[in-house]
């Protein structure tokens, strides 16, 4: 009898262990769409700065409201980038290596990218 208690305890833990693996890979999913459209609405803000930068240059007048709303949408968007990489980051239990910005796996000594000690506080 004790084989199959001890089955089914070992049955439930690992199906346990998936539903909480699935969780997980879920949410890297759900952020890293979240990023993939935060990506995309920052490329298209940078295009029309880059647009009104060519109009400038071009010789057409370009009011200074025009850059000032658009790099503040820049911050805006970068500032929510920064969240959602940091949010990852957890979720995958990982770092960012102070020196190169590397994503490095939580307990590890030194980044593999660029050989910077990494201090206890990060792991």
């Amino acid at each position: 009898m004790d084989f199959w208690n001890d089955l089914s305890k070992t049955i439930y833990t690992a199906a346990d262990q998936t539903v909480k693996e699935t969780e997980k890979l879920t949410g890297i999913a759900k952020v890293k769409y979240k990023l993939s459209v935060l990506r995309s609405k920052l490329d298209l803000c940078y295009r029309s700065i880059g647009e009104l930068k060519y109009a400038e240059h071009r010789g057409e007048a370009v009011p200074d409201a025009s850059y000032t709303g658009l790099f503040s949408q820049a911050d805006k968007l970068n500032a929510e980038k920064k969240a959602l990489e940091k949010q990852l980051d957890a979720l995958r239990d990982c770092i960012t290596c102070p020196l190169c910005g590397c994503r490095v796996q939580r307990g590890m000594s030194f980044c593999p990218k660029c050989g910077e000690k990494l201090n206890q506080d990060q792991k």
